[in-house]
């Protein structure tokens, strides 16, 4: 029931910005809603929107929170997959100075995504398409170079501000950020030791410079001290 009232809510909420008329809630509804509303998000939201478990309701018996304790925890070790991130692969250039228009304005487009959203018909197909090529047609307009305008995005949302809401930026310019992604990696390799990204110098690339290191050090260490057990031996044996 509190979820239809919602609901309704949410739908007069958005056909006001079109008829400008707003229905008054009656009192008996409103209290039902308000106490709702109130309260924190549900518990599922740990997962399902990054929350921290502070900022949500604790364990109940519903059926999505059910589902913590039937999926198996295993956490996948991604640097093992694709070794350990660096933002600046996604970049064309180094960045030295945040220019501040571009942040206010690609803020303000990310904003005001649901506005941009409700100018369009009702009828109209591929919305989400059309707002992301408008919020890239609104930052072209600031007369910088569209791979100048990707490289301080990221250097600001990776960088600086380290944001866990980054959908907008591969959106707008996943065509930008694949390439530079692909250009950066050319000739280069995972360490098979420790997964961070080497350049492939020749053939025999296989580690980066501290596991090869380390992994020399083992070598000598066996190889001395097999040495040993075998004078040992010798010795023992006259």
């Amino acid at each position: 029931m509190v979820y239809s009232l919602l609901n309704i809510a949410k739908a007069r909420v958005e056909k006001y910005a079109k008829t400008l008329y707003m229905p008054t809630r009656p009192d008996d509804v409103n209290k039902i809603i308000s106490k709702y509303i109130k309260a924190k998000t549900p518990h599922f939201f740990i997962y399902a929107k990054d929350k921290k478990k502070e900022n949500v309701e604790p364990l109940n018996d519903s059926v999505v929170n059910n589902l913590e304790d039937i999926i198996p925890k295993k956490r996948i070790n991604f640097v093992k997959i694709a070794g350990k991130f660096n933002y600046r692969m996604l970049m064309s250039g180094n960045v030295e100075r945040i220019d501040k228009n571009i942040i206010q304005k690609y803020k303000e487009l990310d904003r005001n995504k649901k506005w941009i959203s409700n100018k369009l018909d009702d009828n109209s197909t591929n919305k989400k398409i059309y707002i992301y090529k408008f919020i890239r047609e609104e930052l072209s307009s600031l007369q910088f170079d569209e791979s100048r305008i990707v490289d301080i995005l990221v250097e600001y949302l990776y960088g600086r501000k380290n944001s866990s809401f980054k959908e907008t930026l591969w959106w707008v310019y996943g065509d930008i950020l694949l390439s530079n992604l692909r250009e950066n990696l050319k000739e280069t390799k995972q360490c098979e030791c420790c997964g961070i990204r080497i350049k492939i110098i020749n053939n025999q690339s296989k580690y980066c410079e501290n596991c090869f290191n380390r992994r020399r050090k083992e070598y000598k260490r066996k190889k001395e001290k097999m040495y040993r057990m075998k004078k040992r031996g010798q010795l023992e044996g006259s």
